[in-house]
């Protein structure tokens, strides 16, 4: 696949309940947002854009040299923003594969991005592509902030950790993996997404890719399984992140 057609979009807003201002809190000095958008140039498979809906974030990450698009603050997802941002930015659809990538995971290996790109170049008949990973402390499975997932092998292509995700909840205290939000979609199937109505069990769960599986979108789920990748959804998370890349030598994670 042509590393051109694909680009990335971070969605960013400020109003996360659990954790407010969450884009612009700083972790070694430089907002969370912003670690993100460095470690996705650095997989160097598209250009990357930031996706906000306030002033403060397009300032933030217009001084560190990226470009943000203002969108509505209206959304109901992180995807019906990331859209909206594609559109602005491509209009005559250049890109044919969008991948969202949260912004609250400061701590992945740009590496990673690239799998996601594997469904798509193996021709498979899917919508979109995402990661999941063995739960390794059970206590996890009971925490609604981690979203669980259940799925399928696909045949023939067990190997290389790729299979078809079934369910998702922050309920399922039973599952064995839980869920890491990136999402890479092929542009049509991003568009349509976009123009469906939320159902019953997305405004439940607060999960928009439930929205995909009960309107019949096939997801391709990747098993990642050395990489550790901490999303910052609570107060506690921020703290075990910001530990995590203090470790580090943070000159190295600089602007």
């Amino acid at each position: 696949m042509d590393d051109s057609n694909t680009i990335i979009v971070i969605p960013a807003r400020m109003g996360a309940t659990r954790l407010p201002g969450k884009p612009l809190k700083k972790i070694c000095g430089m907002p969370m947002v912003l670690r993100v958008w460095d470690l996705a140039v650095r997989s160097k498979i598209g250009p990357v854009i930031i996706a906000c809906d306030s002033d403060e974030i397009c300032k933030s990450v217009s001084a560190a040299g990226g470009r943000a698009i203002m969108t509505d603050i209206s959304h109901k997802s992180g995807s019906d923003r990331v859209a909206e941002a594609v559109d602005i930015v491509d209009p005559e659809k250049k890109y044919s594969i969008v991948v969202n990538l949260q912004g609250d995971m400061p701590f992945f290996n740009p590496e990673i991005i690239k799998k996601s790109l594997s469904p798509f170049e193996k021709g498979l008949n899917i919508d979109m592509c995402t990661f999941l990973q063995k739960i390794k402390n059970p206590e996890d499975a009971k925490k609604k902030n981690i979203v669980k997932v259940r799925f399928k092998h696909i045949a023939n292509n067990t190997s290389d950790g790729l299979v078809l995700c079934t369910q998702f909840s922050r309920e399922d205290a039973l599952a064995e993996y839980y869920h890491i939000g990136i999402y890479t979609y092929s542009r049509p199937s991003l568009a349509k997404f976009v123009r469906l109505p939320q159902t019953e069990n997305e405004k439940k769960e607060s999960l928009e890719q439930l929205r995909a599986l009960d309107h019949g979108f096939k997801i391709a789920g990747i098993i990642l399984k050395n990489e550790t990748i901490l999303s910052v959804d609570t107060m506690d998370d921020f703290i075990e992140a910001s530990a995590k890349i203090a470790s580090l030598d943070c000159a190295n994670h600089q602007l």
